[in-house]
């Protein structure tokens, strides 16, 4: 089946958005008064993953400080610290400072959607980034030119693994969802999300990790977003 059109997940899938994550983490989880540091970052790091990946698409619109105030919430009790009000909107404040640092798109991010575009293929992303905080850094990256539409959930009302955001992309771009492929990082949110949609699921693995039985099985793993050239050739 001939691809028309590649959507694209943005953390983890054109930069190294884990990376940039811990750190702030970790600053924050410095800052918090009569606790474990590394028990504080590596709570965090859970809940937010189980909320970005599970529960994000379950609950309506909220604004990002609101998430980020809820996470550490949830984090600092997890942990058994007691907290005020205050004290914890000024951490969630310090986290988003710290998410503020972008980092480079890899190093092969910006010649495959060159040569993608090159060859009339319509490009979008499909994140469950929220703008507020997505925008400023696709815009960072260097990269929002390629892209033909940008789909995030605060602004769709979805997000995925909801069969929805994707086939709402494929709308956007003018495509059929049998003539897309999806490309991200996560077995849930993209693999099983594009595969439920119709989709051709990519699962984008730079570090060769071996899946879960129990995960959706792409119908294509790359190591490198320059392999996405082979897979979209007609």
């Amino acid at each position: 089946m001939p691809i028309h059109a590649v959507l694209f997940d943005l953390d983890d899938t054109l930069c190294d958005d884990t990376g940039q994550m811990f750190e702030s983490i970790r600053e924050v989880a410095s800052l918090v008064p009569g606790g474990d540091p590394n028990a504080i970052a590596e709570g965090y790091w859970r809940i937010s993953h189980r909320f970005w990946t599970y529960e994000i698409h379950t609950r309506p619109p909220e604004p990002l400080e609101s998430i980020r105030e809820l996470l550490w919430q949830k984090t600092l009790e997890e942990a058994g610290v007691t907290h005020s009000f205050a004290q914890l909107k000024r951490l969630a404040a310090r986290y988003g400072e710290a998410r503020e640092k972008t980092p480079p798109p890899f190093a092969d991010a910006e010649h495959t959607l060159t040569q993608l575009k090159a060859r009339g293929l319509k490009l979008g992303i499909v994140t469950n980034g929220v703008s507020e905080s997505h925008i400023g850094k696709l815009a960072r990256l260097g990269l929002g030119h390629f892209f033909d539409t940008v789909l995030m959930p605060d602004q769709t009302g979805f997000a995925k693994p909801d069969p929805r955001q994707f086939h709402l992309a494929c709308q956007r771009l003018g495509v059929l969802p049998e003539h897309t492929a999806h490309i991200g990082d996560s077995l849930v949110s993209d693999v099983g999300g594009a595969r439920n949609a119709g989709l051709t699921a990519i699962w984008y693995n730079p570090e060769n990790k071996p899946r879960p039985e129990t995960a959706s099985e792409p119908h294509y793993t790359v190591q490198t977003l320059a392999e996405l050239l082979m897979i979209t050739v007609d």
